[in-house]
């Protein structure tokens, strides 16, 4: 080091030429021209040391690296059980020459290669949404809830609505219950490939998309992007949101007595940071005034359909649940509109019952005044009717 110093001193101080300083000191011209083009005087390896071991397993290695980073997600090795196979097979070379070798072939073939993001500006008018599982508890069950989540990316607004399941129709009302708090439809909505709306995952940005999701698309007129499968970080914004929802409106659990319950908790959360949050000096409420929205108009209408067939015991079933109908309309096949929290039977165009909609399995909802009709013509039946004998119990119950 004393030496590289004083070349360096001799070169850039007193102007002397390589040839002059390899004369006055004795040493070779090229150790000369390293001083000089080396300030931080570190030893680097021009070659590689040789990996005795490592020679005759060589390909092997390669061939274990290049196998494993095609293997499929949730298959793949880790470096020390690759060691501990490979030494099975031979190898006695330890496991910091092995790994040495897996590094080589993962840079020479471009995995685990960090990748490069570009700082982007959020856009007005712009909309980041997803779902994120939630948990609250009923007499000390724990019930799983799905939690739309909406973020704004410029002015930042919040909007969340619980509910039990993924399914288009929520899905669905979860957009329009967004547009109808931020008071607009966002220009441009970032989705995750959520199965509602995304049929085909195909190269790159390029999807077949639901049909049903092209039509809601089509009436508000916003613009869909999908992320990259395995890309979170394009929604960041969203992301973080739902942790934020898991741990700040879901822990410790609440107690769960309803959807409405608790979406109105959610409500009125959603509001309170609307009011009181700020982002570059102003709070959200203000911002939200100079987003760039579509007119919100109309809200969009959709139900998921389905054709039922009435019980003689005049039931509908509908995913492992049964709903009661009027007693003329036995064995006749109505059409179930099931809509988030609501199912309306409709025969022939007209809606002949409407029902809370049930969540679980195996559960009713009996109407009594769907079976007045039966009831005259059996009256012997009346207080073994299963319908009245529930009717009575929650009577009971409410009082």
């Amino acid at each position: 080091m004393a030496q590289y110093n004083y070349i360096r001193f001799l070169y850039f101080n007193q102007k002397k030429s390589k040839r002059a300083i390899a004369s006055e000191l004795g040493i070779h011209r090229d150790t000369v021209t390293k001083a000089i083009a080396n300030p931080e005087q570190k030893y680097r390896l021009s070659t590689d040391r040789p990996q005795l071991v490592n020679g005759d397993f060589k390909k092997r290695i390669n061939i274990m690296v290049k196998e494993n980073s095609e293997a499929p997600k949730g298959q793949k090795l880790t470096k020390l059980r690759m060691y501990e196979l490979i030494r099975e097979e031979g190898y006695s070379g330890t496991y910091s020459s092995f790994t040495y070798q897996c590094r080589k072939e993962e840079e020479k073939l471009h995995i685990n290669q960090q990748e490069a993001y570009l700082k982007l500006v959020p856009i007005s008018g712009s909309l980041q949404v997803d779902f994120g599982e939630v948990y609250s508890v009923k007499k000390g069950v724990p019930v799983k809830q799905h939690a739309f989540c909406a973020k704004l990316c410029s002015g930042k607004g919040e909007f969340v609505k619980a509910y039990p399941r993924e399914q288009t129709e929520f899905f669905f009302d979860g957009l329009s219950s967004a547009f109808k708090f931020f008071g607009g439809i966002p220009k441009k909505i970032i989705f995750d490939n959520l199965k509602p709306a995304v049929k085909t995952v195909l190269k790159e940005q390029d999807r077949i998309l639901q049909q049903e999701f092209l039509k809601i698309q089509s009436f508000y007129s916003f613009e869909a992007e999908f992320c990259g499968p395995g890309k979170g970080n394009e929604k960041g914004l969203v992301e973080n949101l739902v942790k934020y929802v898991q741990n700040n409106y879901f822990l410790p659990r609440p107690e769960f007595i309803s959807y409405e319950d608790t979406n109105q908790m959610l409500l009125k959360k959603c509001q309170h940071r609307l009011r009181t949050k700020k982002h570059l000096g102003e709070t959200w409420e203000k911002r939200l005034l100079a987003e760039d929205f579509l007119p919100l108009t109309e809200i969009y209408d959709y139900a998921r359909l389905k054709d039922v067939k009435v019980s003689s015991y005049q039931l509908v079933h509908i995913d492992t649940n049964r709903y009661s109908v009027p007693t003329e309309y036995v064995g006749k096949r109505l059409q179930a509109r099931l809509y988030p929290f609501e199912i309306r039977l409709v025969y022939n165009d007209k809606v002949v019952a409407v029902h809370d909609r049930l969540f679980g399995k195996n559960k009713e909802i009996l109407y009594p005044y769907h079976f007045l009709s039966l009831l005259r013509k059996k009256a012997r039946g009346y207080d073994q009717a299963k319908v009245i004998q529930d009717w009575m119990l929650s009577i009971k119950l409410i009082h």
